[in-house]
């Protein structure tokens, strides 16, 4: 029972701090009217807060930072991360993204998913941990131009799906390879296959766009 009451306290500082420090990256995004102010720095600092929250929250518990999952594990864990998205597609993330994908993924997979799970189990911790990802986009999402390219009725339903099966999915690897690399290198993989594909199939459109207007 100590314990969970324990790990309870540490998500629960560990949510608070990640929404904290987000809202002046919220605040300064929201004011820019773009994802990309600032040069991009906004949305660089708002993918880092989920890492600074588990960083301090760990600081403040005394939590061994070692269980967010630094160790790289053995090659295989590593290369199926990478791999299993390009069963889907065969386009390779970005640096960029992936530093930015790492930003989250110690906050999201190296430390809040794996203690849900402790407590709530695999599917439960998924679901919860997809259903926290999703709503710390919401800011950016309903005031500023994060995955504006199609109307909020239709891409937040979307997004939220994706981030659940997303969720699924990196938490196994989480859990079986016990490293936070994973979560990093699918998720750039993820949204590079999804804005190539999706911008494809724009570009397709705007001509006749074009044409009618």
């Amino acid at each position: 029972m100590r314990m969970a009451v324990s790990q309870m306290k540490a998500i629960t500082l560990y949510v608070v701090l990640a929404f904290a420090f987000s809202s002046v990256f919220y605040a300064l995004i929201i004011a820019s009217g773009h994802v990309g102010g600032g040069n991009g720095w906004y949305a660089t600092g708002l993918d880092w807060c989920p890492a600074a929250a588990a960083l301090l929250t760990c600081t403040l518990l005394r939590i061994d930072i070692g269980t967010i999952g630094w160790r790289w594990r053995p090659w295989r864990w590593q290369i199926l991360a990478y791999a299993t998205p390009l069963l889907f597609c065969l386009i390779a993330g970005t640096v960029r993204s992936t530093a930015s994908a790492l930003g989250e993924q110690i906050g999201w997979s190296g430390f809040l998913s794996p203690r849900l799970a402790e407590r709530y189990g695999f599917t439960r911790a998924a679901f919860i941990t997809g259903a926290v990802w999703a709503t710390w986009h919401f800011p950016i999402l309903f005031f500023a131009d994060y995955d504006s390219a199609s109307p909020v009725w239709f891409s937040l339903p979307c997004f939220v799906i994706e981030l659940l099966g997303l969720s699924v999915i990196m938490l196994w690897l989480r859990l079986r390879s016990g490293s936070v690399w994973t979560g990093a290198l699918v998720l750039p993989i993820v949204i590079s296959i999804t804005a190539y594909l999706f911008w494809r199939q724009r570009a397709a459109v705007l001509p006749a766009e074009r044409v009618s207007a």
